[in-house]
């Protein structure tokens, strides 16, 4: 499995030992999409497939409410015509928000590279390691592979939901955002999941 030391695609090859490198990566996406780079703004990728299983439908019930609340979106090009269409829909009332990269193995892990945090959609364990070790924070379904944080405690390694509720996947995604928004904490998580 590729690295983030040695990935090839990415903008700047970064590790543990020098995770400020990555926010670079971050600023490289926003300016290939004619942004301007803030290195503040939370992006979540979605690298799953949108297709009509594991909680896609509850995360688009969801997602204008996320836009709507400032959170940038990078998604994964590989959807049904249904999904498509509805990403389409959204992307012209979300413009500087809402984006979209070409399905390749080489822009998975560009999400994974840039995006401060990955939402997983499907149970696909081989995807949640590889963001974690591009150092996004997970936000998943509870699993074994993931610990969920506690910020009163300042440990776990993403943040988790139970069950398949439209509403905990909201839920969860805001948490994110406002652990994102205390620096030190952020980083602490992200090492956590890059070890």
């Amino acid at each position: 499995m590729l690295n983030p030391q040695k990935d090839p695609t990415l903008y700047k090859n970064y590790s543990l030992k020098n995770i400020h490198h990555r926010v670079l990566n971050k600023v490289h996406l926003q300016e290939s999409f004619e942004m301007d780079a803030n290195k503040a703004q939370f992006i979540v990728g979605v690298a799953d497939e949108l297709i009509d299983a594991g909680l896609v439908e509850e995360f688009f019930h969801v997602l204008e409410g996320l836009l709507s609340v400032g959170i940038m979106f990078v998604l994964r090009a590989k959807a049904t015509k249904k999904y498509q269409e509805r990403v389409e829909d959204l992307q012209k009332r979300y413009p500087s928000l809402l984006f979209v990269l070409n399905d390749s193995e080489e822009n998975i892990r560009t999400i994974f590279a840039s995006a401060d945090a990955v939402l997983s959609l499907h149970t696909d364990a081989e995807l949640l390691m590889m963001s974690m070790t591009y150092g996004a924070v997970p936000i998943c379904q509870a699993n074994e592979l993931v610990d969920n944080y506690d910020v009163i405690e300042e440990q776990g390694s993403g943040f988790c939901f139970m069950g398949e509720s439209r509403w905990n996947i909201f839920e969860s995604v805001i948490r994110a955002r406002e652990s994102f928004r205390f620096p030190y904490d952020w980083k602490n998580i992200q090492k956590t999941i890059m070890k």
